[in-house]
């Protein structure tokens, strides 16, 4: 330690202790030496120190340095004194490069004894030999013993000692003098905040809040600072609250770590520094929830900030106040959600009207609204405004389905039209019965259910009968008025059992039907065309007969 090999008193090679009589004529002895480049030893320039180099320059600064007695006293406490005979054999031991012999010498006089006239010098002596160690345990304890001598009440005989002189000490104020010092040297030996407050853990616990505290001084100003500056900039940035919070909170958040470090998180000090930061964030959130305009966004970036709050808050009291705060912001959010979904719905209802009613396009609508339905149930669950919602979709779909069925029946289309268009209702109507409804909705819906049901069984059944009569000889039916006639069934016999069986009747019964619809449609209320067709034909089937 420097204090100890560059301290005056080694510099001047005397004990601290040393009469001003003897130091005066050290002085004299030395800068004669060292004013004509002459190296000069000490009896006390122990080997398990650095090597010391004199000049006239550091000889004559050590002599500034004791000069005043507080001075003197201060350097005291980092070099050695020969008050008792158990000083005189340490120091004895420590010139003959024996340190472990000097150490349990003076470690016999002051281990687990009280500090007092007889054994205070030894106890710096000891506790300045620890100071030298390369142990960290013994270099907490050194530090340890240091502060136990200048709070010892026999302290006044120590300063007595080695001012020559008796004044009154201010105790407490040399002990924090004493470790201002020791985490100075330190700092400038490039050791860690936290192994030097750790270096004072042997201390008694006013001296490591001490400790704590000089570190945090700085730190907690810089953090004061930055809550100070962002409740100024969020006076005038209402609509920028956000950014500054997350400002806030990235430049604090390794400084308030390192605070909890070095105090704890239950010092008055953190506590209180920590809940400024987490009630500017919130006072941000406030802000900025204030200034803006409510999304999605909004509710995700206000939860971060509270998030963030929580995070720094110590008292309990803050803590349930931000809490608070995020599960009020949860139920807007959720009520945000609810009322997106009734938006976005009645907007797919309201493009809708404006569509042409089509069975293709009320089943698109279902299709889009299903999953927005979903998503909605998922969130606030089988509510009645749920129910009422999803009840008025079913109602818009069934409205624009029972228009096209009705549309169908009354404008003269062919079986094959309606039946499709009664086969695609009936498929949207399943989708739509997937859906949740109210009891009045659900009864009406079945109703309808069950007659386009049955509309779509019976245009079945008509459409096949239609397409059993296109098969049919359209002359013959024309002539005898019937398609289920017996001369009818004869002919149609013929043409699958005779003509279908050749390529020439194939070919005939291609043309027959080609050409035979637009033959009925001309002749088919002509009474005298009818009965001569009719002749004809049952003369052909006569032959067919007789055959």
């Amino acid at each position: 330690m420097l204090a100890i090999e560059n301290n005056p008193f080694r510099v001047i090679g005397v004990l601290a202790n040393a009469k001003e009589k003897d130091i005066h004529r050290q002085k004299v002895k030395i800068s004669k030496y060292v004013s004509v480049g002459k190296s000069v030893s000490s009896e006390y320039d122990f080997e398990f120190l650095s090597p010391l180099e004199r000049t006239e320059k550091s000889v004559k600064d050590a002599f500034a340095k004791i000069d005043q007695r507080q001075d003197k006293l201060e350097h005291s406490l980092f070099w050695f004194v020969n008050c008792s005979q158990f000083d005189e054999i340490g120091l004895f031991h420590l010139g003959d490069s024996n340190q472990e012999r000097a150490i349990i010498t003076w470690a016999k006089v002051i281990d687990g004894r009280e500090v007092t006239s007889k054994n205070i010098s030894t106890l710096n002596n000891y506790s300045t030999l620890q100071l030298c160690s390369i142990s960290e345990n013994q270099f907490s304890s050194g530090i340890a013993n240091k502060l136990k001598l200048i709070q010892a009440h026999v302290f006044p005989e120590f300063v007595a000692a080695v001012t020559d002189d008796s004044f009154i000490v201010d105790a407490h104020k040399l002990s924090q003098n004493f470790i201002k010092r020791i985490v100075q040297l330190q700092l400038n030996n490039s050791k860690p905040e936290t192994e030097i407050v750790n270096s004072f853990s042997q201390c008694e616990q006013w001296v490591k809040d001490f400790v704590a505290q000089s570190f945090c001084e700085d730190l907690i100003f810089d953090i004061e600072r930055a809550v100070t500056a962002t409740e100024k900039q969020r006076k005038k940035e209402k609509e920028n609250t956000y950014s500054l919070a997350v400002t806030l909170k990235n430049n604090v958040i390794y400084k308030l770590k390192k605070v909890s470090d070095l105090i704890g998180t239950h010092h008055i000090k953190f506590k209180t520094v920590s809940d400024a930061v987490a009630q500017e964030i919130v006072n941000c959130d406030v802000a900025y929830y204030n200034a803006s305009q409510e999304s999605g966004k909004l509710f995700d970036q206000s939860l971060e900030l509270l998030g963030y709050a929580k995070m720094f808050a110590v008292s309990e009291k803050l803590k349930r106040d931000i809490q608070g705060n995020i599960d009020d912001m949860l139920k807007r959010k959720e009520q945000h959600l609810v009322s997106k979904y009734y938006d976005d719905i009645f907007e797919e209802i309201e493009n809708f009207k404006k569509r042409y009613v089509s069975i293709e396009n009320t089943q698109a609508f279902i299709n889009i609204c299903i999953p927005k339905l979903n998503a909605y149930l998922s969130k606030q669950g089988r509510t009645e405004d749920f129910i009422k919602l999803s009840s008025i979709v079913v109602t818009v779909a069934l409205n624009a389905l029972i228009e096209k069925v009705n549309g169908v029946q009354n404008g003269g289309y062919t079986s094959e039209i309606i039946t499709n268009t009664f086969s695609r209702a009936c498929t949207a109507m399943s989708s739509l019965s997937r859906l949740n409804m109210n009891a009045e909705t659900r009864a009406r819906f079945n109703t309808n259910n069950q007659t386009i049901t049955d509309l779509h069984s019976k245009a079945s059944v008509w459409h096949q009968q239609q397409q059993k009569k296109q098969e049919g000889c359209y002359i013959a039916t024309m002539a005898y008025g019937d398609y289920e006639h017996p001369q009818v069934i004869k002919l149609r016999e013929f043409r699958d059992q005779i003509l279908a069986k050749n390529w020439l009747g194939r070919n005939f019964i291609k043309w027959y039907y080609k050409y035979s619809p637009l033959m009925v449609q001309t002749l088919e209320n002509n009474h005298t065309v009818n009965k001569l067709v009719r002749s004809c034909l049952d003369g052909f089937i006569m032959l067919m007969g007789k055959k």
